[in-house]
């Protein structure tokens, strides 16, 4: 878990549980560790809390398109159930787009759109 701090204000968190590593002790005492700890584990719990969760089953041809810095996601595990042709079939890709490039063709589209008026 990455804390991104500003004064007096949180920008954001970057947090993977699979991919944390120990802490670091950087920051101070054992004291300061066991509060990371202890603030790593209540935000887990609380990231894992059924009623803070929106769970949607995609159906073939769906898209799930988010921003990956304000949204905390994950997905649940999925089998194929009908042995390895049947794997096959599910295919989850992640897809990561540079916000310049979004930009970008909005400004040509809208451009191309204000020149037809």
């Amino acid at each position: 878990m990455h804390l991104f701090l500003l004064p007096q204000r949180l920008v954001r968190i970057n947090y993977s549980h699979q991919q944390r590593s120990t802490y670091q002790p950087s920051l101070g005492s054992a004291t300061s560790a066991a509060r990371v700890y202890s603030a790593l584990m209540r935000f887990d719990r609380v990231s894992r809390d059924p009623s803070v969760m929106a769970r949607h089953k995609m159906e073939e041809g769906e898209c799930l398109a988010f921003d990956n810095r304000r949204v905390l996601h994950g997905r649940s595990a999925f089998g194929g159930g009908g042995g390895e042709a049947q794997d096959r079939r599910r295919k989850l890709v992640g897809w990561y787009h540079d916000w310049d490039e979004i930009w970008s063709r909005i400004n040509v589209l809208r451009e191309k759109e204000r020149k037809k008026e």
